[in-house]
């Protein structure tokens, strides 16, 4: 059997560390060994203890700079012919670019995940036919593949598409005509970890009803105005009085929808109320509350917002966009508001309010964990990821780099 490396890579070892923990850990396991490329930050230490980090300097900030797009496909030239790996598993959008290519170059298996469509998903105009044209360009380049030094053919078995939510997916092949049979793939997100699961519930949403309460509003986002950052921080403003408010998440540098650092200086004098807490792994797993409540006023191009999944695996009441819920969540579990204006805002918590007192909220709550636990737990999810690698690796043909260098076909390192 050859043994070669699956290869991950993604804009942020962050991400890698985060949303493929659980699916890292399952490879290990397995016996595969694993190769991320990423940029170096704050996870890149604990991703390194799951596999081998090449650091890949590039920017989310020069997104649109060619030049530097070339730049990053050229090192990601230099990488992959040296790793030669069995299988390349690429995210986002920039990524997934990048990888198509440098995959056809050396006829590699590709799985390409779409973490969201982002900003861009979203815009009209020019933008909107850039986006499109993208979309073609990693299609193209996806079922076609290297032979021989000139020689080119179709292989509509190479690669396979993943996304995270039914609109994502519709929106693909809306825009993609003729793709290959099974190409796409629907899967939630990375999954909820089973520690959501096994953690005991100490809020007291499931307890004996009461109209005394102090709500604890929860935000978990970068901070982006896109995601609603600005609509939660007015909501402070107007919420039931003696209500509490929590901001998990930190600026991005690399987006200018960010809050940058003295405007967040600013807001916190402003919004005195509300608690910034930067981030901290797993917030609402560790972070206890008597009446929390998560507020996703979203209009980001979501992927599988895991904020909201986890959020009820632990019973959270849920106060999002329909944008955020992505086709996956409903109202049976979640409360959509359709804008982010406080009056909106205000009406879903009321209904949370009087769905408590009525008992109503319990049956909500724990619909929502069973449909969490039955479809989105990290498990499941982990388990649907590894049979699209087997069966990409079963259908697609010979890899041309590896048919080229047959010496290092069962070494997991290059000589």
């Amino acid at each position: 059997m050859i043994n070669r490396p699956f290869v991950f890579v993604a804009n942020s070892s962050w991400y890698l560390a985060h949303y493929r923990y659980s699916l890292l850990k399952a490879l290990l396991k397995q016996g595969y060994q694993l190769i991320a490329i990423s940029p170096v930050d704050s996870s890149s230490e604990e991703l390194s203890s799951l596999s081998i980090h090449i650091p890949w300097r590039i920017k989310r900030s020069q997104d649109f700079n060619l030049f530097a797009l070339f730049k990053s496909f050229l090192k990601s030239f230099a990488i992959i012919r040296v790793i030669k790996p069995l299988l390349i598993h690429s995210h986002t959008l920039k990524a997934n670019l990048l990888f198509s290519i440098v995959s056809s170059f050396f006829g590699i298996p590709c799985v390409l995940s779409f973490a969201g469509m982002g900003k861009l998903s979203k815009s009209k105009g020019f933008s909107l036919l850039i986006f499109k044209n993208v979309l073609k360009l990693i299609v193209f380049f996806s079922f076609h593949q290297r032979s021989s030094r000139w020689i080119w053919f179709n292989s509509p078995f190479r690669s396979i598409f993943i996304f995270q939510n039914p609109v994502d997916l519709r929106l693909f092949t809306d825009s993609i005509q003729d793709l290959p049979r099974d190409s796409c793939h629907l899967i939630y997100g990375s999954g909820v970890p089973s520690a959501y699961f096994s953690h005991d519930i100490y809020h007291n949403w499931l307890s004996t009803p009461c109209s005394d309460l102090q709500p604890h509003f929860l935000y978990c986002a970068r901070l982006l105005r896109s995601k609603g950052i600005l609509d939660f921080l007015e909501f402070s403003h107007s919420a039931p009085l003696d209500s509490l408010f929590s901001v998990f998440g930190e600026i991005d540098d690399s987006s200018s929808d960010s809050l940058t650092i003295n405007e967040l200086s600013t807001l916190k004098d402003d919004y005195s109320s509300v608690e910034f807490h930067g981030i901290l792994k797993d917030p609402l797993l560790n972070f206890n509350s008597s009446y929390p409540v998560l507020v996703v006023p979203s209009f980001y191009g979501e992927g599988m917002p895991r904020a909201i999944a986890e959020a009820l695996a632990l019973c959270i009441p849920v106060i999002c966009t329909r944008n955020s819920a992505c086709g996956i969540f409903d109202s049976s579990t979640v409360y959509i508001i359709d804008n982010t204006s406080i009056e909106s805002l205000v009406s879903a918590y009321s209904a949370i309010s009087r769905d408590f007192i009525s008992g109503i909220l319990v049956d909500r709550l724990l619909a929502g964990r069973d449909f969490v636990l039955s479809s989105l737990s990290s498990d499941i999810v982990v388990k649907n990821t590894i049979s699209v690698y087997d069966k990409l690796l079963s259908a697609s043909p010979s890899s041309y780099i590896l048919t080229k260098d047959k010496s290092n076909q069962y070494s997991w390192l290059p000589k």
